[in-house]
């Protein structure tokens, strides 16, 4: 397992750290605005961020040359690999000189531009220049949570019950758990238990991380991965800093299992584009120590643990600024991902993992032959339904207006909420994109230049388990 597991970004990332108990900077601050999807932040900032403004806020005091060249020297400085660093400083100063960024006077698109230039240099989906209307603070980061912020958080994560979303036990004695972030160990670590407890008695384990994009602290990874793996078979991964090392990664608490453990059982992890992070760390860790079956897609790449670093008054840059190392593999799954062992569609990976176990169940020894009959029908069963070309429907999603917006796009359980996988292209003034949805009811949001927005042309919204709000369409066969 990785006991060395870092901070988070605000689309939901962990690293590797040393089993860190601290709570971590800012966190309480990041937990009382609202977590939007695909957080799965480690709630913890380097530098505390500022409050995001809305897509179309009113410009603030700031120069396009300020704003890029303060970006610049912070990845210069900061960014992990300081090779890549140096080529985004030097590109960004590049496109500043050659009026790139002449005429940008929305704060959101400027950032949404920058972010998109880096991208291009070098794909790193933890990378992201934010803005903010109100000017950034400039004192340094605060470790420790007023004792506000912790109430806050604590609200939170009882209102998302810790980011757990289901636990079942389905047909064939196969438990079920899904849960969307990997949330604060001190909150979370009842529903672990209580989880695990009600899990016991099954003989195969799916886990369910397609809609999980992080850590909001390394506790909860830690404590799941013990029941999972033996004592002697946990591994650390190491972390290289590029700047100072943050100090709560020095503080030690270990979250034991509480009753029986899951060993010498097939466990089945789903992945998809929107795992992302810390999931992607527990996932990874798990099929490095050959404990666990990976079904569905490639998962998102982001592996370097980082922070927000304030680049001026109105911009901060989420930068990763550690290069992690896996002891048994030697590298990461930064950039490419977690790869599947078994690789189908995010919408058919339950189905396939559950054929997987029934597979891993019929090869052993059962003295009940109602129960051996029973699963090898319902193996039987899903191997049709898999066999059988998955229905979609060409869908439409527009949004209009957003004229000096520079990346838009649309996302959704369908393509597993990854922002920059559906772009959406504008056409006179409006954004379109044309997808292959399954029907069904679709929850989905609309992504303008790192902000997330519900979609202002349809009334009809749903607050999902982690309490963001959604919009839903309803998508059927004609």
């Amino acid at each position: 397992m990785i006991t060395e597991q870092i901070m988070e970004n605000s689309t939901g990332s962990a690293l590797p750290i040393r089993r860190a108990d601290g709570l971590g900077s800012g966190l309480g601050r990041f937990l009382s605005r609202q977590i939007p999807r695909l957080v799965a932040s480690l709630l913890s900032t380097w530098l505390v961020e500022g409050p995001s403004s809305a897509v179309n806020a009113a410009t603030a005091a700031w120069s396009e040359a300020d704003a890029v060249q303060g970006v610049a020297r912070v990845l210069e400085e900061r960014y992990a690999d300081e090779a890549v660093g140096k080529r985004y400083a030097s590109t960004l100063q590049q496109h500043l000189q050659a009026g790139r960024y002449a005429g940008l006077i929305n704060g959101n698109a400027l950032a949404g531009r920058l972010t998109q230039d880096l991208q291009a240099v070098h794909p790193d989906r933890h990378l992201r220049v934010e803005f903010s209307a109100d000017v950034l603070p400039v004192d340094g980061p605060s470790w420790t949570p007023s004792a506000e912020e912790l109430a806050a958080m604590r609200r939170h994560e009882r209102r998302v019950n810790s980011g757990f979303e289901k636990v079942e036990v389905f047909r064939g004695n196969i438990g079920y758990l899904s849960f969307r972030y990997f949330g604060d160990p001190e909150a979370g670590a009842p529903k672990v238990h209580a989880a695990m407890q009600y899990l016991a008695d099954t003989e195969a384990l799916i886990i369910d991380l397609r809609e999980n994009g992080g850590a909001h602290h390394p506790g909860l990874m830690d404590m799941m991965t013990r029941y999972l793996v033996r004592d002697e078979d946990i591994v650390e991964a190491s972390v290289q800093w590029r700047g100072p090392r943050p100090p709560f990664l020095d503080e030690k608490r270990t979250y034991l299992p509480v009753g029986p453990r899951y060993l010498d059982k097939p466990v089945f992890i789903l992945t998809s584009p929107g795992t992302f992070s810390g999931a992607e760390a527990f996932a990874y860790n798990l099929q490095a120590l050959k404990r666990a079956t990976i079904v569905g897609e490639r998962s998102g790449g982001g592996a370097n643990p980082g922070g927000t670093v304030r680049a001026g008054d109105h911009f901060s840059v989420w930068v990763p600024m550690g290069l992690v190392t896996h002891p048994i593999t030697k590298t990461n799954w930064e950039g490419v991902g977690v790869t599947p062992d078994i690789e189908v569609k995010v919408s058919r990976a339950l189905d396939r993992a559950m054929m997987a176990a029934f597979d891993a169940l019929l090869q052993k020894p059962e003295e009940d032959p109602g129960w051996l009959e029973g699963r090898r029908r319902e193996r039987d069963r899903l191997a049709r339904e898999l066999s059988r070309p998955e229905p979609v429907v060409s869908t439409t999603f527009q949004l209009a207006g957003f004229p000096t917006a520079a990346e838009v796009s649309v996302v959704g359980a369908f393509n597993g909420w990854a922002p920059r996988r559906s772009p959406m292209v504008r056409e006179a003034d409006v954004w379109k994109a044309t997808l292959d949805v399954p029907p069904g009811r679709q929850l989905y949001k609309l992504w303008v230049d790192g902000q997330w927005l519900v979609d202002p042309a349809n009334p009809e919204f749903e607050i999902d388990s982690s309490g963001n709000t959604n919009s839903v369409r309803v998508v059927t066969q004609r």
